[in-house]
């Protein structure tokens, strides 16, 4: 798991490594750790490494400075738990390349600049108000031949939403 629990001031562009070494031992990262850079006002951009499964809970919430989020093709996350990129206000366009088992409740509640998101790889099962309170949603595209696990009316309240695309 990793986060900044030091305190340390990040850069503009976050990237997170694949290993990381800790008294001498080696560990490959695989989970970004609840609440790991809650608040991180500095992080515009974001990288992760294809070694990462699981994005914990309020992994990156309120990160209010981050623009775009992209998940490349090479990155199967087996969870991004709830709230985890809650209130990043500045988020505008998200992208998954690769695919994800679960995009927990809340997920990317109160992106009030989000516009789009696109899932090219494929998605199982979104949560509850996963895109609540993202006034400038207008679509979610889905490329994939099986619908994921949804509830329509409780994924967003938004009456500007207009599509979801499969």
């Amino acid at each position: 798991s990793v986060s900044n629990n030091a305190g340390n001031q990040l850069t503009n562009n976050l990237v997170i490594p694949t290993q990381v070494t800790y008294n001498g031992k080696t560990y490959t990262v695989t989970h970004v750790g609840n609440s790991g850079f809650y608040e991180e006002t500095n992080i515009v951009s974001l990288t992760l490494p294809n070694t990462i499964k699981e994005i914990g809970y309020k992994a990156f919430a309120h990160c209010t400075n981050l623009s775009d989020l992209t998940i490349s093709s090479d990155i199967d996350i087996i969870t991004i738990d709830n709230q985890a990129f809650y209130g990043c206000t500045n988020l505008k366009n998200i992208t998954f390349n690769g695919d994800i088992e679960t995009l927990g409740d809340q997920t990317f509640f109160g992106c009030s600049s989000l516009t789009s998101v696109n899932f090219f790889g494929t998605v199982n099962t979104i949560g509850n108000q996963a895109f609540y309170e993202c006034y400038n949603l207008t679509s979610i595209n889905f490329y994939q031949t099986t619908p994921p696990s949804l509830n329509l009316r409780k994924i967003t309240d938004e009456a500007n939403f207009s599509k979801i695309i499969f």
